[in-house]
């Protein structure tokens, strides 16, 4: 009788252990369709996200593009296109707005960007940290402010601004 009853309990864990929640299931997400290299993808909600993508070689000229969809990744529409530079590093959402670098490759220009979601308006941090070996280590918050790090041989640096890109 323990037997039988210490079995049934057993198998009566391992059914509910096996019932399928939705927060645990995976979804993967066909992006064989969209031009260029995915570099960063971030979903606002459920069914809302971004792709950041570009196409070409690090030292070539390349291009970025930045795709949205509105039913969690089964179609995406391009939102924003430009030429000569590339996504790397990192992102952050924060807010209604995307945050993250580009470079140009051609000039060795490094830059913070913003992608508004309310509006889809790109926007360029008004300030070029020319030939940094390394940006993109992170992006953080505080307040209503955003810092990346950034270096170049010996210099370490932290590039603050709010963000609006009014003030550095």
């Amino acid at each position: 009788m323990k037997k039988i009853t210490l079995f049934t309990i057993v198998v009566f864990l391992l059914l509910v252990s096996c019932v399928n929640n939705k927060n645990d299931m995976i979804t993967i997400i066909d992006c064989n369709d969209i031009p260029g290299k995915p570099e960063y993808m971030l979903f606002k909600t459920e069914n809302e996200g971004y792709m950041f993508t570009y196409k070409g070689g690090l030292y070539q000229n390349s291009s970025i593009f930045v795709y949205k969809t509105t039913d969690g990744g089964k179609n995406w529409e391009q939102i924003y296109y430009q030429n000569g530079c590339y996504f790397y590093g990192s992102s952050k959402l924060y807010h209604n707005a995307i945050f993250g670098f580009i470079k140009d490759p051609n000039v060795a220009k490094n830059n913070l960007f913003k992608l508004d979601l309310t509006t889809q308006e790109f926007k360029l941090v008004d300030i070029n940290i020319a030939n940094v070996e390394s940006i993109g280590g992170g992006i953080w918050t505080r307040g209503n402010s955003i810092s990346a790090f950034f270096s170049k041989d010996k210099y370490r640096g932290i590039l603050t601004t709010d963000t609006d890109f009014s003030s550095f």
